[in-house]
């Protein structure tokens, strides 16, 4: 049983959650997570420090936080701090990240320390604002990719109705100069004819780790970044050489030149990067991989070769240049032949389902399986989804083999539903096939007849639904709903999982990931975030499967915080059917856990 105060001060966490969580930009979060912070622990100030500077604060007049001295007071757990109007308060500070430099501050006045339960609330509310932010990057992720694509529509329709030349570039400049807020754009037009007999080389690069940078520092200092190593690469190549960036933290060089010099060209670029950035707050040092190759292949040849160098670079270590031989193009070989592959693996039979046990925690007794996807390759052998689904999805085959996970695991389900009659299904179902409104299990035609309806679907993706598909998903889940199909969200607070997702879709489970899990019997503050999510659940009448379970000690301290269903490798690997049967022979199924 939980601790009265730890149940008073989970319940605040849970409010923080909802609160911070509905928040639409990364400003008014971080404000409202400073306000709620202080008022939940009866502050008298408040404030998020990040980067060598107050982003946030609470508690003082317009002006009047003194930022110096709440950078300072942030840099240490726990500290004292004279306010301005002259009263000195005792503080406490924790990171929102382990490592990360941003840390959630607040100040009491008197003497007196902030207590142990005070010291584990305050660290969880820095991790419930670092998953907030993290979530309100990828909405502007998508509205950035949004703009793009209506900036390369305009582009598209000028060429499509063969507008002149002139037209067409001054409408590349105009949109780009948009696009980056630049205020001089230019365009090089290199005739391929002109270049006969000298050898093209190109230079593919890209910042090692800089999605660090981003969750450290914030994209402010991410942008600043880029610009400064762009500001290195001009320094490092000659005034004819062209440098553009691709997107992202990618940059490519192209350079009339020899391999040998393209490749001093390169060691001249990861000198030049060498030396220390100075970014907003912060003095760092980061490095650069590098893909060369030289030839006389088309530019778009040229520049497919230098991408495969890029990951040579980066496999080998990062922070070094790699120039391209055909060998590299092994890696891509086998993803074509795998996509070729398994475009036929589903009617050959080589697809099969594993089952991964899920228990009562309480009692250990089995309440049900989920169903895992597996290749059975002719020449590779056993292959984990993780080999395959990326290309599944990408080609879209992941809707027919979804559908076939589906009626296999259906027809299995009802084969031991004949001896066992109360034996939960779960089946993962990709966001493309939910994106197909035939797909089940949004239409009632579209179920099996064979096989009895799983009891739970789980929906999990590695690409998000646009914003436009939310509605739609939500109807074909509802649709799901009314058939009887239990829905559940995979790897909450991670990835696309989002908070707002709990409201908007018909949920009946909440899938705790194993980041969670990893940490549930460690210190209390990193407990926080996984006893939350268990509050929560309770809160919105969800179940919780907690996954990854691995040691005793998780098991343990699940338990203690009534943590319902779980499963892991400490209780049960994957299982072949046969095994499942056997597990069900002599097991105890828990009959009232699966009603």
């Amino acid at each position: 049983m939980l601790d009265p105060r730890e149940s008073w001060s989970t319940q605040q966490l849970v409010d923080f959650l909802a609160v911070v969580g509905a928040c639409e930009d990364a400003g008014s979060a971080q404000e409202t997570a400073v306000e709620r912070a202080a008022e939940a622990l009866e502050a008298d100030v408040g404030a998020l420090v990040e980067g060598g500077a107050v982003v946030a604060s609470a508690g003082f007049a317009d002006g009047e936080a003194p930022a110096e001295a709440l950078v300072a007071a942030a840099s240490a757990r726990m500290g004292s701090l004279t306010l301005p109007w002259g009263e000195a308060c005792r503080t406490l500070a924790l990171p929102l990240r382990p490592g990360g430099d941003a840390r959630l501050l607040l100040g009491r006045t008197g003497n007196d320390d902030f207590a142990a339960e005070e010291a584990s609330l305050l660290g969880g509310m820095a991790q419930v604002l670092a998953l907030s932010r993290r979530t309100i990057e990828l909405v502007e992720s998508l509205q950035e990719r949004q703009a793009l694509l209506e900036r390369l529509a305009c582009i598209q329709h000028a060429i499509v109705r063969r507008a002149e030349l002139s037209e067409v570039l001054e409408a590349i400049v105009r949109d780009v100069s948009e696009l980056v807020g630049a205020e001089v754009v230019a365009l090089r037009l290199v005739d391929p004819e002109g270049r006969a007999g000298q050898p093209l080389a190109v230079l593919f690069l890209d910042v090692d780790d800089f999605k660090s940078i981003n969750d450290e520092l914030g994209h402010p200092a991410g942008d600043e970044l880029l610009r400064q190593v762009a500001g290195r690469l001009r320094e490092a190549i000659r005034s004819e050489d062209v440098v553009a960036r691709l997107g992202g933290d990618e940059f490519a060089v192209a350079l009339e030149t020899t391999p040998e010099a393209a490749a001093r060209t390169a060691r001249r670029i990861l000198d030049a990067c060498e030396r220390p950035f100075t970014l907003p707050g912060r003095t760092t040092r980061v490095g650069v991989s590098i893909g060369v190759v030289a030839g006389d292949e088309a530019p778009d040849e040229l520049l497919r070769h230098a991408d495969l160098a890029l990951h040579e670079a980066k496999a080998a270590g990062k922070g070094r240049c790699v120039s391209y031989s055909p060998d590299m193009q092994a890696t891509t070989r086998r993803r074509l032949g795998l996509e070729r592959d398994l475009r036929r693996a589903l009617e050959a039979g080589e697809l099969l389902l594993q089952y991964q046990p899920i228990f009562r925690l309480a009692t250990e007794g089995l309440v049900g399986v989920e169903a895992l996807l597996r290749w059975r390759h002719p020449e590779l052998g056993l292959l984990p989804p993780v080999e395959f689904i990326p290309i599944a999805e990408a080609t879209r085959l992941i809707v027919p083999i979804g559908r076939w996970v589906l009626e296999e695991a259906c027809r299995q389900a009802a084969e031991w539903a004949r001896r066992w009659p109360v034996v939960e299904m779960g089946i993962n179902v990709s966001g493309l096939q939910l994106a197909e409104p035939s797909s089940p299990p949004s239409s009632p035609s579209s179920w099996p007849a064979r096989g009895s309806r799983p009891r739970h679907s789980s929906s999990s993706s590695r690409k998000p639904c646009s914003w436009e598909d939310v509605e739609a998903t939500t109807d074909r889940l509802w649709a799901a709903r009314e058939l009887g199909v239990q829905i559940a969200v995979d790897d909450f607070g991670t990835g696309y999982s989002s908070l707002q997702y709990l409201l908007r879709f018909p949920l009946d489970i909440l899938k705790m990931p194993r980041a969670f899990v990893e940490h549930i019997d460690g210190p209390r503050h990193e407990q926080a975030v996984g006893r939350a999510i268990l509050d929560l659940a309770t809160s919105l009448r969800l179940r919780v499967v907690a996954e990854g379970i691995e040691r005793p000690e998780q098991l343990t301290r699940l338990r203690e915080l009534d943590g319902a269903r779980g499963q892991g490798f400490l209780l049960a690997r994957p299982l072949d059917s046969p095994q499942v049967a056997a597990l069900l022979a002599r097991a105890e199924l828990d009959a009232a856990a699966c009603r």
